[in-house]
């Protein structure tokens, strides 16, 4: 509850307690994915414009 998940994941792994461990886990990986949002974003928009540009590509070669 004080947004200090990673002490409470390994206390929670410490004591065997699956359900707080994942509740601590998601608070985490939320953290992580909040402070690098901008980078995922600019991957899955490099990745979807180099699939578009090689499908144009190759519809050119082929037609």
């Amino acid at each position: 509850m004080q947004d200090d998940f990673e002490n409470a994941k390994y206390y929670f792994k410490l004591g065997n307690d699956r359900t707080f461990y994942s509740k601590a886990y998601n608070g985490s990986r939320s953290i992580w994915i909040q402070n690098h949002f901008v980078w995922i974003v600019a991957v899955i928009l490099i990745l979807a414009f180099g699939l578009a540009y090689s499908e144009i590509r190759y519809s050119r070669k082929k037609g």
